[in-house]
């Protein structure tokens, strides 16, 4: 996708940037403070196990099923270990992290050890939450129903922006939605560019 020009200017007490709304977030869960636990059915497919009203796969990768999304967006599918290079594909093992230490070799205890790292690094102080058109993602903890989530021009990740009385958006903060994050958000989305003044 070609770069686009970034057209964004400051009037007053008031940003005006350019981007396109992509989905607005229906569901949001408790804020993590440390890290997830093993879930008590970690193979479980039902999306109502996950908050989700319906199966919202066509959103996902192909042949992916929700436990995997959601295995993905705890560690918004990068590991942030020192010895990786950030990339795409990495997701949480739950059998590596539900074992016991003597059950492991010193490669599964690295590999788990790493997942936790992410996870610390990644989760504290977010939520994860569902989108309208099915995705799930991770946000600032304070992410709430209705909220817009948007490509803003020159930024590097999706954002969370709040509606506010006369046309306004509060900044809430980067997200990272599950099968949106390298481009697809932009190429899927049909909406208009338009102009966010945030506050």
């Amino acid at each position: 996708m070609p770069a686009r020009v970034v057209e964004a200017c400051i009037s007053g007490s008031e940003l005006l940037i350019k981007g396109l709304y992509v989905t607005a977030i229906t569901n949001v869960f408790g804020i993590i403070h440390n890290n997830p636990k093993v879930p008590q059915d970690p193979a479980s497919d039902d999306p109502a196990y996950y908050g989700c009203e319906e199966d919202s796969s066509d959103l996902h990768r192909p042949r992916e099923t929700i436990f995997q999304a959601f295995n993905h967006t705890l560690v918004a599918d990068v590991n942030c270990s020192v010895r990786s290079t950030a990339r795409r594909g990495y997701s949480v093992d739950w059998d590596l992290y539900g074992r016991a230490d003597s059950d492991l070799s010193t490669d599964e205890v690295r590999a788990r050890a790493e997942t936790v790292h992410s996870m610390s690094s990644i989760d504290m102080y977010r939520r994860i939450f569902w989108t309208d058109c099915g995705g799930i993602g991770l946000s600032p903890a304070a992410a709430q129903v209705g909220d817009k989530v948007c490509v803003l021009f020159g930024g590097q990740v999706l954002y969370i922006l709040r509606s506010k009385i006369g046309g306004l958006h509060e900044f809430i903060g980067e997200a990272y939605i599950h099968g949106l994050m390298d481009g697809e958000a932009s190429e899927c989305c049909n909406n208009e560019p338009e102009t966010f003044v945030t506050i």
